[in-house]
């Protein structure tokens, strides 16, 4: 019978960091799997689905799907945008297509993001098709000073993720006229920031 790595599928649901906990306390409840066991039979899966789905309202960080999580009596959990159980993510993509557009219309496509959370990194990996050319400078990377002078040089436009997880150090040492700042978080709210800054 196959398997596969419990933290994996619940990271496709988009179950994240202590969210991983929530979605494992769930099914040890309804006893899908047991304590110290690390994988699940694939053939489970739907069930998993099913049991995290009855458990849990995942929500994005929206207030109008805020709003409306909870509102059953399950657990809320927040998320990346694209598993919102509301929006399901709709909002990104449609920023996302509008900022490659700009990015088509100046010549201005490639893009360094600096900062972001694992879920929005992968989004923004999959959303942002041609003519983007997309790399990233993370916590987790801890690029010196002249990694990170290569990425900014290399760039059209650096953006800082200022919502999200990154040393102060590390922004502070990006320096340039390309060099703009999101201040929020979520995918659609970072491309736009893109999009304002090739259409001025």
């Amino acid at each position: 019978m196959q398997d596969t790595p419990l933290t994996g599928v619940l990271e496709a649901l988009g179950l994240e960091g202590s969210a991983t906990e929530v979605g494992l306390d769930v099914l040890y409840r309804v006893r899908l799997t047991r304590q110290g066991k690390g994988r699940i039979a694939r053939s489970k899966l739907p069930q998993v689905k099913k049991a995290i789905h009855e458990a849990i309202v995942r929500t994005c960080h929206k207030r109008a799907c805020r709003e409306k999580a909870g509102r059953d009596g399950r657990m809320v959990i927040d998320v990346a945008t694209r598993y919102c159980d509301s929006c399901g993510g709709e909002d990104n993509r449609t920023a996302v297509v509008e900022m490659l557009e700009a990015m088509r219309g100046s010549g201005q496509t490639k893009l360094l993001i600096v900062g972001g959370v694992p879920s929005s990194r992968r989004e923004l990996q999959e959303l942002c098709t041609e003519p983007c050319e997309l790399r990233f400078l993370t916590e987790e990377q801890n690029p010196g000073r002249k990694t990170s002078d290569k990425h900014v040089a290399w760039a059209d436009v650096v953006i800082i993720w200022a919502s999200t997880p990154i040393p102060h150090k590390m922004t502070q040492a990006i320096r340039g006229p390309h060099v703009i700042t999101c201040g929020q978080r979520g995918v659609a709210a970072l491309a736009r920031e893109v999009m304002r800054y090739l259409n001025a």
